[in-house]
């Protein structure tokens, strides 16, 4: 009687578990259902699949890494001092995320942001910092905001990366921006979660030291 009970107590839990997974797609599901119905093409590939097919191909792919993603993690250790990231990897084809039907590729530039490759060889007019709406999240390479100003002939560098808030973004300003000197700055400000995102990083030691003078990873 026992294991009669337990089984059907698994079997009616497992029944609930597919029935809430059935009713709770995957965003990458609702989005293809919806291309389906708009007659929409859409890439139905995982990141993985990407990447594996991308490196077959010869190209030196790698996943788009998130910095506090990595400063989640305790961060990295180099010559034995943690340092947090502030950039994706750098001169790779990077799989960034897919929203409209097409993955968005971009190849990252000699620091590991958004840019053509070259863009660091002189000083810009405009830096952009923000998070994924800086870094151009689910547009295709030179459809960002650093994109379609280079497009209308201004010298843009494009610092913005996924899942940062305004901590993390003032030290990549400190990191990055103040070796170049830009004569200006926009910074791409979400009230969505930047407040959160804020208060998430203040949780950080060393990205609180960026509120002070001098600091520098």
């Amino acid at each position: 009687l026992m294991l009669t009970v337990s089984l059907g107590v698994a079997l009616c839990g497992a029944e609930l578990v597919l029935g809430a997974i059935d009713l709770h797609p995957t965003t990458t599901e609702l989005l293809a259902r919806v291309a389906g119905e708009q007659g929409v093409p859409f890439d139905r590939r995982t990141r993985t699949d990407v990447l594996q097919a991308l490196r077959e191909s010869g190209l030196d792919a790698q996943i788009s890494v998130f910095p506090m993603d990595v400063a989640s993690r305790g961060g990295i250790t180099v010559s034995g001092r943690t340092v947090f990231p502030l950039s994706s990897l750098a001169g790779k084809t990077t799989i960034y995320c897919n929203e409209s039907g097409t993955w968005a590729i971009f190849d990252s530039d000699e620091q590991g942001f958004n840019n053509p490759a070259g863009v660091w060889n002189e000083d810009p007019d405009v830096v952009i910092v923000g998070d994924s709406f800086g870094q151009g999240a689910c547009v295709q390479m030179g459809e960002d905001v650093a994109g379609q100003l280079r497009e209308a002939g201004v010298h843009a560098l494009n610092l913005g990366a996924a899942g940062t808030g305004p901590l993390a973004q003032l030290g990549i300003l400190v990191e990055y921006a103040e070796r170049v000197r830009p004569r200006t700055v926009f910074w791409l400000f979400y009230e969505g979660n930047d407040f959160s995102d804020l208060a998430h990083e203040r949780d950080f030691e060393l990205l609180r030291r960026y509120l002070g003078p001098g600091f520098s990873q």
